[in-house]
């Protein structure tokens, strides 16, 4: 078993994150569940990203209720590990916590992001997948708006043809002083398109 090749000490973040891999490419629920038994107590963002993966459908820590898992494992083991790394990572925890009713699972998450160009990745994210809501969603958790998040959101309103929102949106940003530029060629490019 992987208890008697680690023996009586702890086994290495390395050889976890390993176990994880393992555990997901084979589908192994018994591996997926000794990543579990043996996680450090600081966790890198690499061990993270590999066991979320374990909680997506289909795969060994996968449950009925996607969301309670994904929340569960985040909470308990990594809301303080910085996961801007991997977009696949964040809108996992973030759609669990959305799809179980978790806001504060979702905030631990914004806050967990260590600058506006993390924050502006999962909105466009979002965005990109045609998904405003949740990117609207991740826009309005953020605390600090800045020109880049502002102009990111304004595309993802743009994109999904609520013009009405990016105006509303532009009139705030203009009056927060968020605005450059690229901000102003946006809009105007996307009237042109109309």
């Amino acid at each position: 078993s992987f208890q008697d090749a680690v023996g009586q000490r702890p086994p290495s973040v390395l050889l976890v994150k390993a176990l994880a891999e393992a555990a997901e490419r084979f589908r192994d629920s018994a591996l997926a569940h000794a990543v579990l038994k043996y996680l450090p107590a600081n966790p890198t963002a690499a061990l993270a990203v590999a066991v979320l993966r374990l909680c997506l459908p289909g795969a060994p820590l996968a449950s009925q209720d996607e969301g309670v898992s994904v929340t569960q494992i985040y909470e308990q083991h990594f809301a303080t590990v910085d996961l801007s790394q991997d977009v696949q990572a964040q809108r996992l925890v973030a759609d669990a916590a959305t799809k179980s009713g978790r806001t504060d699972i979702f905030e631990k998450l914004v806050r967990s992001l260590p600058d506006s160009t993390s924050r502006a990745a999962l909105v466009k994210s979002y965005a990109s997948d045609r998904c405003l809501i949740g990117a609207q969603r991740m826009f309005e958790t953020c605390w600090e708006k800045d020109t880049c998040l502002h102009n990111v959101m304004l595309g993802a309103y743009i994109a999904g043809r609520d013009m009405a929102s990016a105006e509303k949106l532009l009139s705030h940003a203009s009056e927060a002083g968020t605005v450059d530029v690229a901000t102003y060629n946006t809009m105007i490019k996307a009237y042109l398109q109309l």
